[in-house]
């Protein structure tokens, strides 16, 4: 996890192999929770206060045949970052096998949180690959959201707003 870069197109092209390392989403979710402190420090040059994969929006409740009340969750967060300084991470997590654009579609994701839960202040995307177009669709709108490549080995942080 130290090995944390800036991250250019000729890094990207040049030194990124394997961006298919990790087994799974949930896999890559565990370790960025496991391992958060030194991501956001080394990352965002934050500190954590506190950190979660289980924020969700509660979205009312149901009743079972046994009268038991039982919440609906909606929308579930990859991962809910609170740092000391007071930011607010919204982090979605992306793992693709294959071509699918799964980052540039993430950004809608991002926007329906922000919306979701307005206490947050910083919107990542974490993924293991770079879609092309990514950087022209937040610059062109404005999209306050960080991107972050993940291999096994390096974070490479592609863009950082604010």
């Amino acid at each position: 996890m130290a090995n944390i870069k800036p991250l250019d197109i000729k890094t990207l092209l040049g030194d990124v192999k394997d961006f298919y390392s990790f087994s799974s989403e949930a896999q890559l979710n565990r370790l960025l929770l496991k391992n958060i402190d030194l991501f956001m420090e080394g990352v965002f040059g934050e500190k954590v206060k506190s950190a979660t994969n289980k924020k969700s929006e509660k979205t009312g409740y149901t009743t079972l045949s046994t009268g038991q009340l039982l919440p609906l969750r909606g929308i579930r967060l990859d991962l809910w970052v609170e740092c000391e300084s007071g930011n607010k991470y919204i982090i979605e997590i992306k793992n693709p096998k294959g071509h699918n654009h799964e980052s540039n579609r993430a950004i809608g994701q991002i926007l329906e949180y922000a919306i979701k839960f307005p206490e947050a202040t910083n919107y990542v995307i974490v993924s293991t690959d770079y879609d092309n177009g990514f950087q022209e669709i937040v610059s062109k709108f404005n999209i306050p959201i960080d991107f972050v490549l993940v291999t096994e080995k390096s974070f490479y942080l592609l863009s950082k707003n604010g």
